[in-house]
């Protein structure tokens, strides 16, 4: 197969239909498994933030409670301030141990309408800062944590190298990050607090995806075809070698005595192919025996060898009437009615070859369940 522009074309363009399902069916689980993810660490944020203001006291602190609560906000990077009230009404915060001053009448409005806990996004309007607000019932009073909005808007931007998301309350009102544009996206409703993570890839960063999926399809597709190609010149390079060697009756014929173990005479021969490549260099048979077997060459090598047996067993056998020489066939040989066609042509033609002739079924060939014409 040459890589001409039409097939490459046609090549890249499967690579596209393969990617694109692919990148979508992958990107769908991407999306699904990091809402659920954002979701189930933002879950363990809040509840540890909560159950680290539950045991302060509902009244006015002490000094010594005090501290722990400074000290409590201090050592969070998300936390920037607590506050608790009753009866619509600041008792105390991290900042100040003793407040008189009313919660503001949009609070009073949710606690009345909206279950609790209760979290919302709000700009502060002391130094004009995004804060979460996170409202949690205690057992007189309600605790409010001011988180800091900026800081979990980064720590959700970079949650994931390649996909974004937002987190909004279930009401739709954005609580981290803006709200984005996706191709598709997946969400994950909070069972414990009133949000769902939406996370989802846009059409650039599709397109990008299958791009990159479809390149790397189409280099290994040629790769694949370039070792095919490789294997099928080879495969195609060492045929006609092999008919040129046939041609030029370079496969010649090794004798190997067969000794009787009673009398220790020379009773026959095992008749071996070697192959006199360019009538030069003598090769072994484990170098070719196998591929010609496989690729229906051995028939006329063996053909061959068998008409110089005709010449050589007279001159072999020094007049031992019993003499008998063994020749390798495989099953696939014997299944060839042209092939025994041959032989026995040949047999009938040389005389020499019509008594001590035996043809052994060699090993090399899967034999069990066989079934011969």
């Amino acid at each position: 197969m040459s890589f001409t522009v039409k097939k490459m074309f046609q090549l890249a363009l499967l690579a596209i239909l393969i990617a694109t399902p692919i990148t979508f069916t992958y990107l769908n689980i991407r999306c699904d498994n990091l809402s659920k993810d954002i979701a189930v660490a933002l879950n363990k944020t809040l509840n540890k933030r909560i159950s680290s203001v539950l045991h302060l006291p509902e009244n006015q602190p002490d000094a010594k409670s005090m501290h722990d609560f400074v000290t409590l906000v201090l050592s969070s990077r998300s936390l920037r301030s607590v506050a608790y009230f009753q009866n619509n009404h600041y008792i105390y915060s991290d900042r100040n141990a003793s407040l008189h001053t009313p919660i503001s009448p949009s609070l009073i409005e949710r606690l009345k309408k909206d279950k609790l806990p209760l979290l919302y996004r709000k700009r502060s309007s002391l130094n004009q800062i995004d804060e979460l607000h996170l409202v949690v019932k205690g057992t007189k009073g309600f605790y409010q944590l001011f988180i800091n909005a900026p800081y979990m808007d980064d720590w959700l931007t970079n949650a994931d190298e390649y996909l974004r998301g937002y987190v909004v309350t279930n009401n739709g009102n954005i609580l981290i990050n803006n709200k984005k544009s996706y191709l598709f996206h997946k969400s994950y409703h909070s069972a414990q607090f009133p949000f769902k993570v939406i996370v989802g890839a846009k059409s650039s960063q599709v397109l990008l995806g299958i791009g990159a999926l479809a390149a790397f399809i189409f280099i290994l597709c040629m790769l694949i075809v370039l070792i095919i190609n490789y294997i099928q010149t080879n495969n195609f390079s060492f045929k006609k070698d092999i008919d040129r060697a046939i041609k030029n009756n370079e496969f010649i014929p090794y004798y190997q005595p067969i000794v009787c173990n009673q009398t220790h005479q020379i009773i026959g021969a095992e008749l071996l192919c070697r192959w006199l490549y360019r009538h030069a260099q003598l090769i072994s048979p484990n170098q070719f025996i196998t591929k010609v077997e496989s690729n229906g060459q051995i028939k006329p090598i063996t053909l061959h060898l068998l008409k110089q047996l005709s010449i050589d067993k007279p001159l072999i056998a020094h007049s031992n009437k019993d003499f008998y020489v063994s020749i390798n066939v495989t099953l696939s040989m014997l299944n060839d009615p042209k092939f025994v066609d041959d032989v026995i042509l040949l047999i009938k033609q040389n005389p020499t070859l019509q008594q001590g002739l035996v043809f052994e079924m060699t090993e090399r060939e899967n034999t069990t369940n066989a079934f011969i014409n």
